[in-house]
């Protein structure tokens, strides 16, 4: 006897890119990632994940910029304490935009505010904590993000406008 097969019929949806202003807006927040991991490792730096959340978040001249940091806050005995009433951080003020003819960076302007207390750890006449920096600065920085293997990673910056004062002046530079 005959066998009638039923015809089956596939639908494959269309594929869907990722526009561009996602894909800066993944840069800028990547960017914003890579500033919060910056303070963590300063304020725990023989914490054993500190040199995959650098390579994760940086490379290039960034990275090598960082794992030097880490090794001189390692080898000076020093570790960074949130100023609570003060804290650090980092916000964008020019948006993300691709570099022309380089699809695969991006460059956005920071500013940054960093008023972490730098301590060297049991140097103090009773074995506590000396203070060594105690300087607020807000700094404007240009950004240049590489997207490397599906990720944003920050790779290099310039810095540009620096001030040093307790007073926070990122909300200036916006």
């Amino acid at each position: 006897a005959p066998t009638t097969v039923a015809e089956t019929t596939t639908t494959v949806a269309p594929s869907t890119t990722i526009d561009d202003a996602a894909l800066l807006a993944q840069a800028e927040t990547a960017y914003l990632e890579a500033f919060d991991v910056t303070k963590e490792i300063i304020r725990d730096p023989t914490n054993p994940t500190n040199e995959d959340l650098l390579a994760k978040h940086f490379t290039g001249p960034n990275l090598t910029l960082n794992q030097e940091a880490l090794e001189l806050t390692i080898d000076g005995n020093f570790v960074a304490r949130e100023n609570a009433s003060n804290p650090s951080f980092a916000t964008v003020v020019e948006s993300a935009e691709f570099v022309e003819g380089e699809a695969e960076f991006a460059r956005l302007t920071v500013c940054e505010f960093n008023s972490d207390r730098i301590f060297e750890v049991g140097t103090a006449p009773n074995g506590g904590d000396t203070l060594r920096r105690d300087d607020p600065v807000s700094i404007l920085i240009t950004i240049r993000m590489e997207f490397v293997d599906g990720t944003w990673k920050s790779r290099s910056g310039t810095r540009g406008e620096e001030i040093r004062d307790e007073v926070e002046r990122c909300s200036d530079a916006s």
